[in-house]
């Protein structure tokens, strides 16, 4: 394959990096830095502070080892694991061990090390008053640097509470959150990025989603002209609209374009326009609408279509209250945690605010590109309207979702009492969807919330993982890259040879060289862009698409191997779909052949 490139991708996206670069670096080999002057609050004596710091720096040491047994020695028999980098909620010992595997596929691992370093910062140590109780909180953030063929950092927080059992720390929770974009020291946001989703043209709906469902999994919705599927980053959508003829079926090759949301449309198209950008609306605004929304089209250099979107998230005056079901039982932290839950859907500050204390921590990584964690209630309430609400369909009854709670648990650890458990919360408004987290509530006492953390993830099981990247076709690659860099204002591309990949809030939007004459790529004012999904398994999936009548051809500017093609760490396959779509199926290894 061309696309030497697509092993940093797999790395981005399973790690959630906040920052990568096209540049070979030698392997980090599973280094985990605590630097004592790192613990800004503590109430623990030396004794428990050695040894909660030796839990926390060795745990992560024997992770980054793959050592299994290492790793479940640190935790409770009946641990449970919530974490940002696993879709599935991990319960007790045995169902750690038996997803950490499937966990550290995705990552670059020569020598039997993940290829990272780890240095844990802000350490805050809470160890419980009661010395009969022996139970503690750590709450930290680990910044990431590594690669092994490429060098690329990340950012997480941590939250575990942990239990002296015979005389020794374990872990009986964890909760963990990664790609945070919160600069450290003065907790401020980092930039933001950008949002895209992607649109791949059908002719035939119905028979578009049998071929892509068991791929794919259950579309999150179903419309008469559209399906749409959540796939932990931009939505990938199968759509009949054919944008004015402007995004026909070639078959063979890829005729997808992106959607990048803006919050101003008419003001963004301004902009694009006085710098020379081409739109291809034909009217005096060239505005139109989908919905509530308003939307452009444009073209870059080479003649790809693309479309500027503003979202507008209302809500029926009538609209229903939203509803949650799934805090069984009587127990008063259930009741309260029920109660926190509610005051959020309905978008009830005043509610929420008598829960929220001046030192409370609220993370919610889930709908905003700046993410990091609100400290105190002042900053939680004035937070959750302008940044979090806002990109939610809303009426005066609050969010227009319905959540469904499952997995509930609670511990006690000593004054303090955590409720855990998995969200599902379905939009029923004009932007229908269905979103899961993690949420784990700790309350100090009856009254107080002192933590709050909601971590997004999916407990799909589909063949395909995620949407891993994209491509556009470029005639003149540097007259492309300064379109998305400078006028689009992507960001800074990380190269390769004939690429450039811009990072969204998880996928990458990437351009490439291409050669019409050769490759029928690119085609002028049409869509010609590509989708690359991560799956399980090249081969299975390989046999599906034969199964399905796909054919498996060359575009030089893309492939040079028809059907499977085995590269160093990943295995990749070229295929059309049921319109005759061309896109891309790769499996990542995780080492090098």
């Amino acid at each position: 394959m061309k696309f030497h490139w697509i092993f940093l991708t797999v790395l981005a996206v399973a790690l959630g990096v906040t920052a990568c670069t096209a540049q070979t670096t030698k392997a980090a080999r599973g280094q985990v830095v605590f630097q004592p002057d790192q613990i800004i609050a503590n109430n623990a004596n030396p004794e428990d502070t050695a040894a909660l710091v030796a839990v926390v720096t060795n745990s992560w040491e024997h992770y980054l080892r793959l050592d299994v047994a290492g790793y479940t020695g640190f935790l409770a028999a009946d641990v449970t694991r919530m974490s940002k980098r696993s879709p599935q909620l991990q319960q007790g010992v045995e169902g750690v061990a038996a997803a950490l595997p499937k966990e550290w596929e995705a990552f670059e691992r020569p020598g039997g090390v993940i290829a990272e370093n780890m240095t844990i910062k802000q350490v805050e140590l809470t160890v419980d008053k009661n010395p009969e109780a022996m139970v503690a909180t750590v709450l930290y953030w680990v910044s990431v640097t590594g690669g092994a063929r490429w060098s690329y950092t990340d950012q997480g927080l941590v939250f575990q509470s942990l239990a002296k059992i015979n005389g020794t720390w374990k872990i009986t929770h964890q909760i963990e959150s990664w790609s945070l974009g919160y600069k450290l020291g003065a907790q401020k946001p980092g930039p933001e990025t950008f949002e895209f989703d992607y649109v791949y043209p059908v002719s035939n709906l119905e028979r578009a989603v049998k071929f892509y469902q068991p791929l794919l999994g259950e579309p999150e919705s179903v419309t008469a002209d559209r399906a749409t599927f959540n796939l932990k980053g931009p939505r990938f959508i199968l759509s009949t609209d054919d944008v004015n003829g402007l995004a026909g079926i070639e078959r063979g090759l890829p005729n997808g374009y992106a959607i990048f949301f803006t919050k101003d449309v008419v003001a963004e198209r301004n902009r694009l326009k006085n710098l020379g950008t081409t739109f291809l609306d034909g009217t005096a605004t060239g505005v139109k609408s989908l919905g509530a929304d308003t939307y452009v089209i444009g073209q870059d250099p080479a003649g790809n279509i693309f479309i500027l979107l503003q979202r507008r998230f209302t809500g029926a005056p009538n609209a229903a209250a939203p509803q949650i079901t799934g805090f069984t039982g009587n127990q008063p932290a259930i009741v309260n945690a029920a109660k926190v839950a509610q005051a959020w859907l309905s978008t009830d500050t005043a509610t929420l605010g008598g829960w929220l204390g001046p030192n409370t921590r609220w993370l919610d990584d889930t709908r905003t590109l700046v993410r990091g964690m609100e400290v105190g209630k002042t900053a939680i309430v004035q937070a959750l309207p302008t940044i979090y609400w806002a990109k939610y369909d809303r009426s005066a009854k609050g969010l227009q979702a319905n959540l469904e709670v499952s997995d509930l648990r609670v511990r006690t650890i000593g004054s303090r009492t955590i409720v855990s458990y998995v969200q599902k919360l379905t939009g029923i408004g004009a932007h229908p969807y269905q979103e899961q987290a993690f949420v784990t509530q700790v309350f100090e006492g009856v009254s107080t919330l002192a933590h709050m953390f909601i971590v997004g993830t999916s407990s799909r099981q589909a063949p395909v993982l995620e949407l891993d990247y994209t491509g556009y076709p470029e005639t003149d690659l540097a007259e492309g890259e300064n379109f998305y860099t400078k006028v689009m204002k992507l960001g800074d591309p990380y190269t390769d040879s004939q690429w450039y990949g811009y990072w969204s809030n998880q996928a990458v939007f990437g351009i490439y060289k291409a050669k019409p004459e050769r490759d029928s790529l690119p085609r002028p004012k049409r869509a010609n862009g590509y989708v690359s999904f991560w799956v399980r398994s090249a081969q299975s999936t390989f046999d599906y698409l034969k199964r399905q009548g796909s054919v498996f051809p060359i575009v030089p500017a893309i492939n040079s191997v028809s059907g499977l093609d085995a590269e160093p760490g990943y295995v990749q396959v070229y295929a059309t779909d049921s319109e005759g779509n061309g896109l891309i199926f790769t499996e990542y290894t995780g080492k090098r052949r």
